[in-house]
């Protein structure tokens, strides 16, 4: 089932959808595509526009702990939110269903690989013209998307990597810390 949350009016949209069918496309609002098909150009796009352009996707699997504090630093930039929640047995949706926020479920855990598509899939139908994923651990900095951007539009990219290692890690244990190392993460 997703559960979306319109940016615009506010209300709560809901769609079941089986696990073999996670398309987006399907989700309406009052009958009409939630987004208009209106295609962008970044010249034109002042500040604000750039910021209502950017989605933000953040995959989430059992963080209760930490979602809310997580998005709600996300949402404080303005940008468009997105919370796939990869069918959480805690209370992780319960933290963050009052939020203007979409978010996305899945009906079974599918993974994060799964999630991030998903997320992927419902910006990019709806117009998003930047799309940043971002952990729900809150070990990601909410202040380095506007410089990704920056970067994207600034040197006409047409995509910007990050690590959490080419500086220093913050908010991560030690363990965490060498796995994701030898992983090569």
């Amino acid at each position: 089932m997703y559960h979306c949350h319109c940016p615009v009016s506010g209300s709560l949209l809901k769609q079941t959808v089986s696990s073999q069918e996670c398309d987006v496309t399907q989700l309406l609002h009052q009958g009409q595509p939630i987004a208009d098909s209106r295609p962008l150009e970044i010249s034109h796009l002042p500040p604000h526009d750039i910021l209502r352009n950017t989605f933000v996707i953040i995959p989430a699997f059992n963080e209760e702990q930490v979602i809310r504090e997580t998005v709600q630093r996300v949402v404080g930039l303005g940008v468009q939110v997105i919370v796939v929640d990869d069918f959480s047995t805690d209370g992780t949706l319960s933290k963050i269903e009052d939020l203007p926020i979409t978010i996305l479920r899945h009906s079974i855990n599918l993974g994060q690989g799964a999630a991030l598509q998903t997320g992927i899939d419902y910006a990019l139908y709806a117009k998003g013209r930047f799309l940043v994923t971002f952990d729900a651990d809150g070990q990601h900095d909410e202040h380095d998307i506007p410089m990704m951007i920056n970067t994207l539009i600034n040197q006409n990219l047409d995509f910007v990597l990050g690590s959490r290692f080419l500086g220093r890690a913050e908010n991560i244990s030690t363990s965490r810390f060498l796995l994701l190392k030898a992983a090569g993460v």
